[in-house]
């Protein structure tokens, strides 16, 4: 197998519980080794700069997170030494580290960002939901897309992406060498016992795209007074002890260890997955329900980033009413508790990984003709 070297914040590769970008970083690594590579791994840790940090949190600067030249010489030396002449960096915010290392390596190594999403897609969407963005927001986001510009045209050989709709958007902010590699549906499916009628979803719950999405849900929900049971799993505490005291038909459970959820879910009719906006990357609960071969319900946003052959799962628009009168009418009926089970099921049944890591390696064969 060819060598290349992984480039990843530490977080993202030494974890006990995995979120989003985690199981994202792992689906990555697999997707190498299918396309007939051994990753070697250089992990980061994020800057210790009193200044950077400071204009981290008042979200200043979003593509500076590091200390590169810290690791620059490893970085060089692993190049130099092992004559590799692919690297990847996990997510964009890495790529600047190209500034360092291209002069001093071979022009036959090539440079490609896995990105989990831009910066600017998930900002969009936060200052510009019911208000006018202020001039400091509306400065910080042409920041972001200059430097995505940057890192499109000038640093990176391609861009890999997790999401099929970021092809469009990268291609307008400069990015010409793409691949689209979506989210792994392999089989780990669990005995489905479902105890009465209950939905359910599973997050982190004080993440934009998730806080939001349940709230409309179960907005949406009190006005047709649906009278069943909505089970919600995650942290923080507060967020979910909130939703269970405004809605009468929320029951929070907390963080669940993985045994633990994999019993509770098992005994859901419908796994949620209410996602009403466009965010970066994918959607990466969609891909747990789905392996586990629950009947699920996501939208047109939520199935962003999956190879979803077996639409039945996929509400009609984003529209939280829509999900909500979908909800209510599935755990009415038991055929169409059936018929989304079975498509779940045949979801992950028909995925072909092998496909999606040939076409890696053309694409990486491509970067270097």
């Amino acid at each position: 197998m060819e060598e290349l070297l992984f480039i990843s914040d530490k977080k993202f590769t030494d974890f006990t519980i995995p979120g989003g970008v985690q199981l994202c970083t792992t689906e990555f690594l697999q997707y190498f080794k299918l396309a007939g590579f051994n990753p070697a791994i250089i992990k980061l840790d994020t800057t210790r700069s009193f200044s950077k940090k400071l204009r981290i949190k008042f979200g200043i600067e979003v593509y500076d997170r590091y200390d590169f030249e810290k690791y620059t010489d490893e970085i060089i030396s692993q190049i130099n030494n092992k004559k590799l002449k692919l690297v990847a960096f996990n997510q964009l915010n890495l790529s600047p580290l190209v500034k360092y290392v291209k002069p001093r390596v071979s022009n036959e190594v090539k440079f490609i960002g896995l990105s989990h999403g831009n910066e600017s897609g998930d900002f969009l969407h936060d200052i510009t939901r019911g208000r006018k963005p202020s001039l400091i927001e509306t400065w910080k986001l042409g920041k972001q897309l200059v430097s995505e510009n940057d890192i499109f045209v000038n640093l990176l050989d391609g861009i890999v992406v997790i999401a099929d709709n970021e092809l469009a958007i990268n291609q307008w902010v400069g990015a010409e060498k793409q691949l689209y590699l979506p989210r792994i549906l392999e089989d780990h499916f669990v005995s489905w016992t479902p105890t009465g009628d209950k939905a359910g979803f599973v997050g982190t719950l004080d993440h934009l795209p998730n806080k939001i999405g349940i709230q409309l849900l179960c907005n949406a929900l009190q006005k047709i007074n649906f009278d069943k049971k909505i089970r919600i799993a995650g942290a923080p505490v507060e967020e979910g002890k909130a939703l269970e005291t405004k809605y009468s038909f929320v029951e929070y459970l907390g963080r669940l260890s993985e045994d633990a959820l994999v019993k509770e879910v098992s005994n859901w009719s419908l796994f949620l997955n209410p996602v009403f906006w466009y965010s970066r990357g994918s959607s990466t609960k969609l891909a747990q329900a789905l392996n586990w071969g629950l009947p699920t319900l996501t939208t047109p946003a939520g199935k962003r980033g999956y190879e979803i052959i077996n639409a039945k799962i996929v509400t009609a628009d984003n529209r939280p009413e829509t999900f909500a009168q979908s909800l209510m009418d599935v755990l009415s009926n038991n055929d169409q508790l059936q018929c989304l089970k079975n498509a779940s099921v045949d979801n992950v049944r028909r995925f072909d990984v092998s496909i999606w890591g040939k076409q890696l390696r053309n694409f990486v064969n491509s970067l270097h003709r």
